[in-house]
């Protein structure tokens, strides 16, 4: 729990690209209080305003001081508009005064939205008597975190160690917390990170068209050409290196449809005459 009108802070990635553009305005500091299961939003500090102090620590590690003047037991840092297919944000330890000593130093917890779901990553750089980690998500709103899995951690060592879940179910946008189990039964919640896919379409170009038809989507993707009568005249994959051309120069002239086969996302363009 930290205490209002306490020093309180994070600890930020070295030489962190994600920095400059916090320093930009792109970043906040949010704190919130959670009793009986009911999360609540407290305070907000941008990390560009003079609500926080920066600082370079020895080793590169950037630390980020704000004074909350209401207390808290949960924190977040959200960077806005870098969230995107295959990028990993980075949250350190947080901590508040007085420190007192934590089960668990987590050193990274972050997410990337991969082909097979959201790939959480995490690191301890020392653990005292935990039993396990419970990976948390909410969608939508981080006042409706649930249980979707469980991680054994290694009980006490002070060495560091990696742990890594999957969440099969990706959705656009995901918030995720670590709740870390001591064998007593006390429970700590770390930063809270999000996971957001980026957003391709269907599409289907030049439209009209009168020859070669350049298909836009998902690397992975593969796709159906269909008449207004739901026949297949054509079909491809859209592959990492190139996207697919179809020669439709020898289809009638009218209305078709591209469709995404597992999605089931469609686009339409018009075949024009010669």
């Amino acid at each position: 729990m930290a205490q209002a009108n306490k020093p309180a802070g994070l600890y930020l990635r070295p030489n962190d690209p994600l920095l400059n553009l916090a320093l930009a305005g792109l970043a906040s500091v949010n704190t919130y209080m959670e009793t009986g299961g009911n999360t609540t939003a407290v305070e907000s500090f941008p990390l560009s305003s003079n609500l926080i102090n920066l600082s370079l620590l020895t080793g590169g590690i950037n630390k980020a001081n704000f004074m909350p003047t209401k207390p808290f037991n949960q924190v977040e840092i959200v960077f806005v508009a870098l969230l995107s297919l295959g990028q990993n944000i980075g949250v350190f330890e947080a901590f508040s005064t007085p420190v007192a000593p934590l089960p668990v130093v987590l050193t990274k917890f972050q997410g990337k939205a991969t082909s097979t779901g959201a790939a959480l990553q995490w690191e301890t750089a020392s653990e005292l008597t935990t039993s396990h980690f419970v990976v948390e998500r909410a969608s939508g709103a981080t006042s409706n975190f649930r249980a979707i899995g469980r991680v054994g951690s290694v009980g006490t060592s002070s060495q560091r160690h990696q742990y890594q879940f999957l969440d099969g179910t990706l959705a656009q946008l995901s918030y995720y917390r670590l709740r870390q189990v001591d064998l007593d039964g006390t429970e700590t919640f770390s930063p809270v990170v999000v996971v957001q896919t980026e957003v391709v379409t269907l599409a289907a170009y030049p439209n009209p068209v009168t020859s070669l038809l350049t298909v836009l989507g998902s690397v992975g993707t593969t796709f159906i050409i269909m008449d207004q009568a739901g026949r297949q005249v054509g079909s491809a994959t859209i592959t990492e290196n190139t996207l697919p051309q179809l020669d439709v120069s020898n289809l009638p002239a009218g209305l078709y449809f591209v469709q995404d086969c597992a999605a089931g996302k469609r686009a339409r363009f018009v075949k024009a005459t010669q």
